[in-house]
């Protein structure tokens, strides 16, 4: 089964879109970082539906101007980045987290600290 986010995001970097797009998207994909980084379902789903109405029109009407402009880099990277991520084997919630948010705890919000950097097993196990 695919996951929708994967679908989404792997779309994402063939649209084109205005400025004002992108910085709309780029917003989005921050609050979908966010969200992933602390595994907050519903604030992942908000942001992808964000995403998706950011997103090129499904209908363009005769004689329409310019279809927009690709990602910029920075971007794409984001893109690429959260691709990566969410391609990774499952087991790795705790990596995932940690690569997400910049490597701060899950709980606090502050690097380095709590379960996901000192080694506990973060499933009790």
């Amino acid at each position: 089964m695919s996951d929708p986010a994967l679908d989404i995001l792997t779309d994402a970097r063939q649209w084109r879109l205005s400025a004002d797009g992108w910085t709309a998207v780029e917003q989005a994909l921050e609050q979908f970082a966010t969200a992933l980084g602390h595994n907050d379902t519903g604030a992942r789903q908000r942001a992808l539906a964000t995403i998706l109405l950011s997103g090129p029109s499904r209908v363009l009407r005769a004689g329409a101007a310019d279809p927009g402009l690709p990602p910029p880099p920075r971007i794409r990277e984001r893109i690429n980045h959260l691709v990566h991520v969410l391609s990774t084997d499952p087991d790795a919630d705790a990596g995932r987290r940690q690569s997400v948010d910049g490597g701060r705890d899950s709980a606090t919000g502050k690097p380095g600290t709590g379960p996901d950097r000192d080694g506990a097993d973060p499933y009790g196990h």
